[in-house]
């Protein structure tokens, strides 16, 4: 991001991510695109791209020896091709905010930002199989060349993330209405109108046509797209929005939870913990550690999605107050699961399970009056424990742990 007031918004994203829903429904708020195509046999409202900034990008690429579909490993960007980009940036009059999209920017974004100085950066990702099978549908390109790609316009999306932290939408139009409030949201936080109304006439549920007969994420693609899905963009709440009425759950009790993936010494501060006179914590209840997560009819335990050393690869392991599960009845019903266990006369209930380190903000949806107690191991510990106990490669743990700890800390935000 440039430290001047914005004048180029970029929408980068994969070739059928939802690029150009998210920037037809931007233009809606006020965004100015300029010429663009608005309706083609691919895209029925239009691609929202310029056809100049297309045939240069792939001049751009053919020098380079590549193309859309085929990313050059090294990029030489001549005087000739640096000039074209500015010449095209400088062509624009006096408008405020000025929305370019083309997904070959994701491979050229150096040259593109090194020219245009002043601006804001928006990205949008997909699940890659229905991006593959949208490819597949349009390109007749095979599946597994299609997963590749994702891979590769996906890796330099996250490492330009990495580089100038902007938001991240994801292109889900299963759940309208959430993602209509995210591009309402981040256009009044990018100075324009937020204009539901607008958007909503744009982001029609039939835009997205291609979807997975399951939301099984393939294994070349598992690791990458929880990095995406752990940085994807919603509001962050207001401190009214967390507080949530939940009727039958006590007010006057603290409700803590124990932190930390397995083999990270979970166990033994959870059974230190419990002996205080003021705590109440599970014994004795027949499941392995007495961990909360197994003694619970609202969310699925770590084994569902693979376990130690693997849950936090899969993305519908991750829960926060965005949930669908965040409910009334079901805070209820937690509530009564645990109070089995519990001995509710105490002023602080204690519970452990290790996903709790990646769903924090679930728990505190709802139980608000919740505290977090986390602890932590050193990676390599915690893998050469965890492979003894469930054999894997190190490297593969090691990045689990890196994985689950980078979404905690962005929970804390």
């Amino acid at each position: 991001m440039s430290s001047d007031k914005p004048r180029f918004v970029f929408i980068l994203g994969m070739h059928r991510s939802g690029t150009s829903c998210l920037t037809g429904a931007l233009a809606a708020t006020g965004l100015f695109l300029g010429k663009i195509s608005k309706g083609n046999m691919d895209n029925p409202r239009g691609n929202y791209e310029n056809r100049s900034v297309q045939k240069l990008n792939d001049l751009i690429l053919d020098y380079n020896h590549g193309g859309w579909s085929k990313p050059p490993d090294s990029l030489v960007i001549t005087e000739e091709y640096q000039k074209a980009i500015k010449e095209y940036l400088s062509s624009f009059g006096s408008e405020s905010l000025i929305g370019i999209k083309d997904p070959r920017i994701v491979l050229l974004a150096d040259a593109w930002l090194s020219s245009a100085k002043s601006f804001q950066l928006i990205g949008s990702f997909r699940h890659p199989m229905a991006v593959a099978m949208s490819l597949q549908k349009r390109d007749s390109l095979p599946i597994e060349q299609g997963l590749q790609l994702w891979i590769q316009y996906n890796e330099r999306l996250l490492k330009l993330h990495r580089a100038y932290n902007f938001p991240i939408v994801e292109y889900d139009l299963s759940n309208y209405d959430e993602y209509c409030e995210n591009i309402g949201n981040l256009a009044a936080e990018i100075g324009l109108n937020k204009n539901i109304d607008g958007i909503r006439r744009f982001v029609i549920s039939t835009l997205q046509t291609a979807r997975p007969a399951s939301n099984e994420v393939p294994d070349q693609c598992r690791e990458l797209y929880s990095n995406l899905k752990r940085i994807r963009y919603f509001k962050v709440p207001t401190e009214n929005e967390w507080a949530r009425p939940v009727t039958n759950v006590p007010g006057d009790k603290k409700f803590v939870f124990i932190c930390g993936l397995h083999k990270s010494g979970t166990s033994i501060l959870f059974r230190s913990l419990r002996q205080h006179p003021m705590i109440s914590g599970f014994a004795k209840t027949g499941v392995p550690e007495d961990e909360g997560q197994l003694l619970q009819s609202v969310f699925p335990p770590a084994k569902a999605y693979g376990g130690p050393g693997r849950f936090g690869f899969n993305p519908d392991s991750y829960l926060d107050e965005r949930s669908s599960i965040v409910t009334e009845e079901n805070a209820k019903q937690l509530f009564a699961d645990w109070s089995r266990y519990w001995d509710t006369s105490k002023p602080v209930l204690l519970e452990k399970s290790p996903p709790n380190v990646v769903r924090t903000r679930f728990l505190q949806a709802l139980f608000p009056n919740s505290f977090f107690v986390v602890i932590l191991r050193h990676p390599v510990a915690v893998a050469y424990a965890t492979q003894k106990w469930r054999p894997k490669d190190v490297e593969f743990l090691l990045r689990h742990w890196l994985v689950c700890h980078e979404r905690f800390e962005a929970d804390m935000i």
